[in-house]
């Protein structure tokens, strides 16, 4: 359907209404940029996959039931603020085209108020009631029930920056740096495997669940300072004044 709305006459966009013509830095701009989103949609499901196989090392069959029905929580969040931030990518890429720099900054300001309150809200939900949350995937299996709750305490504890880590990534997309974009969806990635590897070891099965929430923490503190400053240096030049691009 959508293709043949782009090969009509109503779109703009219709493909025999502008000359084709290839261009390979266009072409290479949009593969950077397929892959980081790519890399985005792929990261859960590596995530999943390598909880679910240290579970299985540390756990039962009952830790490994416990993290599908946390993983549903923590899914629901995740589309959400993938959501907010591609809601978001078109008005930042409209105003960083204009050069309205001042704009870009309320959009993602409010992008990441949206994204982080949401978190929040979602984490005090499920925290104080746990049981109830729980209860819509199991028929009561007091075991099931407690090691979800665990996985509830510290899986999700970091939940809300998972957002901002998505939004700071699909702002770079927007603004044409798919390096940093798809850095940044790599690394989050990438950042799971050594703690995976280092926290089971010391803390057992605790370990396999708090994994996630330094990663987090840790890709955080790197990834939002690197977004705002280079926001606020963009407001610098809008300005009038000047200060080396990123």
């Amino acid at each position: 359907m959508a293709l043949v709305y782009l090969m009509s006459r109503y779109s703009y966009l219709a493909v025999f209404k502008h000359t084709l013509q290839f261009s390979l830095s266009d072409a290479r701009k949009s593969i950077v940029m397929g892959a980081s989103s790519l890399v985005m949609f792929l990261y859960y499901a590596v995530v999943v996959a390598a909880h679910n196989r240290l579970f299985v090392e540390y756990g039962s069959p009952t830790s490994i039931a416990a993290f599908a029905i946390v993983a549903y929580f923590m899914t629901l969040y995740y589309l959400v603020a993938e959501g907010i931030a591609e809601g978001m990518q078109p008005q930042v890429s409209f105003y960083h085209g204009a050069k309205q720099y001042t704009n870009i900054a309320k959009v993602v300001k409010l992008a990441s108020i949206v994204t982080l309150c949401i978190g929040l809200l979602w984490l005090a939900l499920v925290n104080a009631f746990p049981h109830k949350m729980i209860g819509l995937f199991t028929s009561g299996d007091p075991l099931l029930i407690d090691e979800a709750t665990l996985g509830i305490r510290l899986h999700l504890a970091a939940i809300y920056l998972e957002g901002l880590i998505i939004l700071a990534s699909m702002y770079f997309m927007s603004i044409g740096k798919g390096s940093i974009s798809i850095s940044i969806s790599v690394a989050n990635v990438l950042m799971q495997f050594p703690i995976l590897f280092i926290l089971p070891k010391k803390f057992g099965l605790e370990g396999v669940w708090m994994s996630m929430p330094i990663s987090n923490a840790i890709l955080a503190l790197i990834v939002l300072p690197l977004m705002w400053c280079h926001i606020f240096r963009q407001q610098r030049i809008g300005d009038g004044h000047t200060a080396p691009g990123l």
